[in-house]
């Protein structure tokens, strides 16, 4: 069942993000506090029948879905009353401008990776060391991307296409970069990928073997300015204290990607018929 007014209806309580901007010889960071409260998911555009066996959905409708998360495991209690939930909407205009020599420091390898369809996403998993991230002194492994279409986050108000989350984890804590996209020109590194998600959308495989990928390939940064607040993960168990970075930089991918992706995710071709 696809429909796009339930992009609203399947949403949590929004939090508007105050933030923090630093600077440092031209780098701009915006740096967000969020307020009590939880936030905002976005429903996915297009999705097959339910799976009985999955643990939880983002179909409003279910009980399975984002409304029910904190009722489906003790141990989710977050999703339903945590202080420091993310997606949040970051504001530019309640940004204060504060100073930090630390930043954030990208020190990536290229290394082997598999390309993995979830019930929730498209994921590159590294199956070897493919660098770290360093903020304010503590380092984190890079372990994962996945998308997810539309944005989780939005800025201003805006939710864009496609979002990208590079998870990083340290020996007791986890840092997310996220990456907007909106509709253009198509993606580099999603072209790479589109015959292994052609077969996913198919049903035919759930995972493939990619060989050396290189973080930076996927990330595309060219942009030190960035919002960066103390959130949780978007999904079950929505385990707090979370270091989110969300770069400004918006990148682009083709609307057939995006559909590819999205069709992917759900293993169904049918998905790559709908408008969005």
């Amino acid at each position: 069942m696809v429909v796009e007014a339930r992009l609203r209806r399947c949403q949590r309580r929004r939090v508007d993000a105050s933030a923090v901007t630093e600077e440092e010889g031209g780098r701009a960071v915006m740096e967000t506090s969020t307020e009590e409260g939880g936030g905002a998911y976005a429903c996915k555009v297009c999705y097959s029948d339910t799976n009985s066996d999955e643990e939880y959905n983002y179909d409003l409708l279910s009980n399975k879905g984002p409304l029910n998360w904190g009722n489906i495991k003790e141990e989710w209690h977050l999703c339903k009353n945590g202080t420091r939930q993310s997606p949040i909407n970051l504001q530019e205009n309640r940004a204060i401008v504060v100073f930090n020599s630390s930043g954030i420091q990208r020190n990536y390898r290229p290394a082997n990776a598999n390309l993995l369809s979830t019930d929730h996403d498209i994921m590159v998993n590294w199956t070897e060391n493919a660098g770290y991230i360093l903020i304010n002194g503590t380092q984190y492994q890079l372990v994962q991307c996945h998308w997810h279409s539309p944005s989780e986050h939005t800025i201003n108000g805006i939710r864009y296409d496609l979002e990208l989350h590079l998870v990083h984890r340290s020996l007791n804590a986890v840092a997310v970069i996220g990456l907007l996209y909106h509709t253009g020109n198509p993606d580099q590194f999603l072209s790479t990928i589109e015959d292994d998600l052609t077969l996913m959308a198919a049903n035919i495989t759930n995972v493939t073997h990619l060989g050396i990928v290189d973080p930076e390939q996927i990330a595309g940064l060219t942009s030190n300015k960035y919002f960066r607040y103390n959130g949780s993960l978007t999904t079950p168990p929505c385990s707090e204290n979370v270091t989110w970075t969300v770069f400004t930089q918006q990148k682009t991918a083709g609307r057939e990607q995006i559909k590819l992706l999205r069709a992917a995710v759900n293993g169904d071709v049918s998905c790559l018929n709908l408008a969005y």
